[in-house]
């Protein structure tokens, strides 16, 4: 079984977008004047697949839930998995709105720019929400985040600090 997984996994790529390297033109010059077909249709197909996949994930984890033990025991490492199916299911849904939107946006980009412009920036906010949730969610994330960009303290639970950051310059 894990051996057809391996290999669906390695074919699928070349199964999706194997039409992409019939004219190698518009795959390199994507935003070339005679590609605009080819263009619409690549982000349409790219646009569909991925919300399909986000529609297969939540799937999976509505198909996870109902098979666990149904013992609710409030320990630490349950709340961490609420936390995780919590993040998963956010991530799931607006990952499928922001190809969805994509998918839209790239169909009426030729009638109305300004209508397209508008839906690229809800698509970038439902991208934002579907990325970025581990940070609010998880405190080792959230402290990392914190860490790599150099801000000394977070948020700590039960009003203990409130948050402090340290400016940092850069010169040239």
């Amino acid at each position: 079984m894990i051996y057809c997984i391996s290999i669906l996994v390695l074919i699928f790529p070349f199964i999706a977008n194997g039409y992409t390297l019939a004219d190698m033109n518009c795959r390199l010059r994507i935003l070339s004047p005679g590609c605009n077909d080819y263009r619409i249709s690549y982000h349409q197909l790219a646009g569909y697949m991925n919300a399909i996949f986000a529609g297969g994930s939540l799937l999976a984890i509505a198909f996870g839930v109902w098979k666990a033990p149904k013992s609710v025991n409030r320990t630490l490492t349950f709340k961490f998995e609420f936390r995780l199916i919590s993040q998963t299911i956010i991530v799931s849904v607006f990952s499928a709105l922001y190809f969805l939107t994509y998918v839209y946006a790239t169909n009426i980009y030729e009638e109305d720019h300004d209508y397209y412009d508008f839906l690229t920036k809800i698509g970038n906010y439902f991208y934002f929400l579907s990325h970025y949730p581990p940070i609010i969610t998880f405190p080792m994330f959230r402290n990392g985040f914190f860490h790599f960009y150099r801000i000394k303290k977070t948020i700590q639970p039960k009003g203990k600090t409130h948050f402090v950051s340290k400016v940092v310059t850069i010169t040239k």
